[in-house]
């Protein structure tokens, strides 16, 4: 059972620990944090709406998160449930390299300010200043 680890990210502890017993057991026999983030790379739309349902709130945070996956579909998804998008959540997709994200963003009305440039230089991702 271990081995199912290898397929879950570390901060995806409800999504995989509430399936069954032997693999809640596992993940603590790993000695695992008990930890989730409502935003993973591995996050699908079902999982998003889930979490909005349960009381997730609609945060800029969130948008963040996306952003920084670079899931432009669940970006337009969190921004239909109220997320609001701001030059963060454009700062956020430039400091990880996700142009297609930034281009999106800015299409959709984002303004260009200095932190979006600052971020994509500080996560050497220079090419988003072209």
């Amino acid at each position: 059972m271990p081995q199912v680890l290898q397929f879950t990210s570390d901060e995806q502890f409800l999504s995989f620990a509430l399936v069954m017993k032997e693999w809640r057991a596992a993940w603590h026999t790993a000695k695992k944090e008990k930890k989730t983030r409502a935003v993973t790379a591995l996050v699908t739309e079902s999982q998003l709406s889930f979490a909005f349902d349960s009381g997730l709130n609609p945060s800029r945070e969130v948008l963040c998160a996306l952003a920084v996956v670079g899931n432009i579909n669940l970006l337009c998804y969190a921004t239909g449930k109220g997320c609001f998008v701001d030059e963060s959540v454009c700062a956020a997709a430039a400091g990880a390299g996700q142009m297609d994200t930034v281009k999106h963003l800015r299409e959709e009305g984002c303004v260009w300010v200095a932190g979006i440039a600052e971020a994509a230089c500080e996560g050497g991702h220079l090419e988003l200043l072209r």
